[in-house]
Formats: C-alpha cells, sequence, structure tokens
C-alpha cells in the first residue's frame, strides 16, 4: 500500500511526537524521583512537570511544522533561539533563584527543620520553594530568603552539619 506524500507526513509527525513524549515523560519520572527522594516539596515536583511539558510542546511543533515543510531547519533554530533569550531575560531573576534551589536541596545543603544562620536571620526552615526559602524565626516570624542570596552564602547550618560532613567526605 502506498502512502501519498500528506499521509507519510501525517504518519512520520505522529511517530516522532510520540517518540519525543516518551523520552520527556520518562525525564520526567527520573527528575520527580529523584526530587521525591531528596524530600523536596510537592510544587517543585509538580513545577519540573510543567516545565519539561512546556517544553516537549515546543520541541513537537517545532518537529511537526519541519516534518511538513512549513519552516526550514533554520528558520525553526532562530525563531526558538529569539524566543528562548527574550524568555530568558525576562525571567532571569526567577530562573536564577529555581536553580539555586534545585541545587541547595540536591545538594543537601539545607532541609526541611535545619536550624539556619543567614544574613542576621536565625530559625528553622519550615519550607524550600523553587524561588524561595521560608524560615521561621526564633521570634515567630517568617523571613522569606531568596535561593539565589542563599546559595551565596554565608548560610550557617547548625543542624545539617554531620549529614554535610558524612556527604561530602572524600
Amino acid at each position: 500500500m502506498d502512502l501519498t506524500d500528506f499521509e507519510r507526513d501525517v504518519l512520520l509527525s505522529a511517530i516522532l511526537v510520540g517518540a519525543t513524549a516518551l523520552l520527556f515523560e520518562g525525564l520526567i519520572q527520573l527528575l520527580v524521583r529523584d526530587s521525591k527522594r531528596r524530600e523536596a516539596p510537592v510544587f517543585t515536583q509538580h513545577t519540573i512537570r510543567r516545565l519539561l511539558r512546556i517544553v516537549w510542546f515546543a520541541v513537537a511543533v517545532n518537529l511537526v511544522l519541519l516534518v511538513f515543510q512549513i519552516e526550514t531547519p533554520l528558520s525553526l533554530a532562530t525563531i526558538s533561539g529569539i524566543a528562548a533569550l527574550a524568555v530568558t531575560l525576562a525571567l532571569q531573576t526567577m530562573l536564577s533563584n529555581m536553580v539555586a534551589g534545585l541545587l541547595l536541596v540536591r545538594d543537601g545543603a539545607i532541609r526541611l527543620g535545619d536550624q539556619i544562620e543567614f544574613g542576621g536571620v536565625k530559625g528553622k526552615i519550615v519550607l524550600i520553594a523553587l524561588r524561595n526559602t521560608w524560615v521561621l524565626t526564633d521570634a515567630g516570624a517568617i523571613a522569606i530568603i531568596g535561593n539565589s542570596a542563599l546559595q551565596s552564602g554565608p548560610l550557617i547550618n547548625q543542624t545539617g552539619t554531620q549529614r554535610l560532613i558524612r556527604r561530602h567526605e572524600l
């Protein structure tokens, strides 16, 4: 059975979209499993899912446009690059805080319940979000500190000392 060019393009598009969906879902599962293991907040896990699904959608649309020859690879790359640059510049501070938050949790530098000191704030970590960390001060107030500021330090973790020493021994 011979396929028309249009039918072949539709079939190829379906295969590419399906394959990239499987790839991205596998990546999502891997990252979410790792974030659960590291006791990241549920919000972080949901955000990882949302962000990767948005990236998958953009990749899938670009592939379909490429298969149907609506766009050339160079123009797709140019449009994607310009869009990514614009989004990155617009979200630079937020992305910096998000990456810092993921690294702080991934590295084990902070966990829920740790007693910390940072910039004159002393207290217990009660929430680690993607953009900031909430600290319940000794006076009972909540101090919200940006994750990039925490990562820049100096951060004193009074309860994580043994955990951090064991983790980073050579």
